[in-house]
């Protein structure tokens, strides 16, 4: 698992108010966001999707797709667009679909974090969760809603900084270009 240029993001300061949240390349990048304490202890191996896909929760195309990123690393999956797509609608389906389990919403926000940090790999890889074939977010918000609201602390960090750099991206990508000063 790639996860070395999420992680070197997160280890650069923050920017403070005055400045942009453009980085050099004129992308977005999301903010740092602590390591899940589920990742850090490794459990994430642990996790049996087929239980997922037997109870309807998966589709088992959903639950293969998060396999094949789990054997690769993330830049192999987001290097084909229908991968990439795919991989992110598999994720949004497991915040939807899987309430329950707290250690399967943090392995998805992490992953969900970790494809918003890939601009190396995708030129807006926020896009990946725009509702289909729109620069709009409305329908697939709905999975980010419980989380927002969720007793684990980690979880509402996690899922308010996705929503808020998808929202940023989307608003970013339908506003025209400012004129320069």
């Amino acid at each position: 698992k790639d996860m070395s240029s999420f992680h070197m993001r997160q280890s650069s300061p923050p920017p403070s108010s005055q400045q942009s949240t453009k980085c050099k390349s004129h992308t977005l990048v999301p903010p740092p966001v602590a390591t899940s304490p589920y990742e850090e202890n490794s459990s994430f191996s642990d996790i049996n999707w087929d239980i997922f896909s037997r109870s309807g929760a998966l589709t088992q195309a959903e639950c293969n797709i998060i396999r094949m990123a789990e054997t690769n690393v993330l830049s192999y999956v987001l290097a084909d667009n229908n991968d990439a797509k795919a991989y992110a609608t598999a994720l949004l389906s497991c915040l939807k679909g899987i309430k329950s389990s707290t250690e399967v919403t943090h392995y998805v926000l992490s992953k969900i974090l970790e494809v918003l940090g890939s601009s190396d790999v995708v030129p807006n890889p926020a896009s990946l969760f725009f509702d289909s074939g729109t620069n709009d977010f409305s329908e697939n918000y709905e999975p980010f809603k419980h989380c927002l609201t969720h007793r684990d602390g980690w979880i509402v960090l996690a899922s308010g900084v996705c929503v808020s750099f998808i929202l940023t991206t989307s608003l970013s990508v339908n506003s025209p270009p400012s004129p320069p000063p």
